[in-house]
């Protein structure tokens, strides 16, 4: 499961570890957020058997720039991957991390047969 330590504004030398978790039912990946009613999370649509339709992320504001959205996306990737599912960008973020890391993609094991519409 992807994690990381990510320090929010309130957080000076504790760092709180975040974990992708996913929620087939609801259709999303999510990061509970300590002490907060908030969660950073994904959504998705199955609009084909073979497709996976990213839709849309949200992170707290006091996480974001902090790699918490990046947690999120290369974890649906992996989904999709997994799934044998072509995946759709629909959130510009997801379309921005793809496009940033496509070298990286190109070369994952786990993610170079990905195909995205």
């Amino acid at each position: 499961m992807a994690s990381s330590a990510v320090a929010s504004s309130g957080e000076s030398a504790s760092q709180q570890i975040l974990s992708v978790q996913h929620d087939e039912r609801r259709r999303k990946f999510f990061i509970p957020i300590d002490g907060s009613k908030e969660e950073a999370l994904l959504t998705y649509a199955l609009p084909k058997s073979n497709v996976i339709d990213l839709q849309h992320t949200f992170v707290p504001e006091e996480f974001r720039g902090k790699g918490v959205g990046a947690l999120l996306v290369a974890k649906a990737l992996e989904f999709a991957a997994e799934k044998d599912l072509k995946a759709q960008l629909t959130c510009w973020y997801t379309a921005e991390y793809v496009e940033k890391h496509r070298d990286k993609i190109a070369v994952s094991p786990s993610l170079q047969k990905l195909q995205f519409l």
